[in-house]
Parts: structure tokens; sequence; C-alpha cells
């Protein structure tokens, strides 16, 4: 699970570098080679790996997130507050 999260994590962040780069040559005419903005879009998924593997020391050891928990705790489906709900309606009975 923390590699899948990991990897995904690192391609995405990889891909949005590389968007911005491309956007930023447009807009500001930077004039970046293309072997420049492949290096800026491998340092900013470099930096993810390296985030990603310490956040497995601080966080969530089967998460790339910092964060203590990535997910909400699971509840019943029928009733979201209540974990054990009772077993019978207890609604209205039928006349």
């Amino acid at each position: 699970m923390f590699a899948r999260d990991l990897i995904e994590r690192v391609v995405v962040t990889a891909i949005e570098a590389a968007l911005a780069v491309w956007l930023a040559d447009g807009v500001f005419d930077v004039s970046l080679s293309g072997a420049e903005a492949a290096g800026i879009a491998a340092l900013t998924a470099a930096a993810s790996l390296i985030k990603g593997l310490l956040a497995k020391q601080v966080g969530n050891p089967d998460s790339a997130s910092m964060l203590g928990s990535v997910a909400p705790e699971r509840r019943d489906p029928i009733d979201p507050i209540d974990p054990n709900p009772p077993t019978t309606w207890g609604g209205p009975s039928a006349p």
C-alpha cells in the first residue's frame, strides 16, 4: 500500500511540474530547453519521493502522507453515528 501511494504521488508530482514548466514557458517566455524542463520535473519528483519516505517515519506507515490518518474510520452503513445499531427496525408497527 505504501509503495503504491508513494509511486502515485511521485509520478503525479512530476507530471504537475512538467505541466507548470510548460505553461510558464508559454506565458512568461522563460525559454527553457526540453532537458531543463525535464530536470525541473525530475527534481520536484525527487523532492516528493524524499518527502514520502520521511512521511512514513512520521505519519501512518502505510501511507506517504504526513497525516496520522488519511481516511476516516469506517462506520456501519445503517447508522453512521452508532457503530452498534440495533438488530430490529424499531419503527412504527404495521396496522
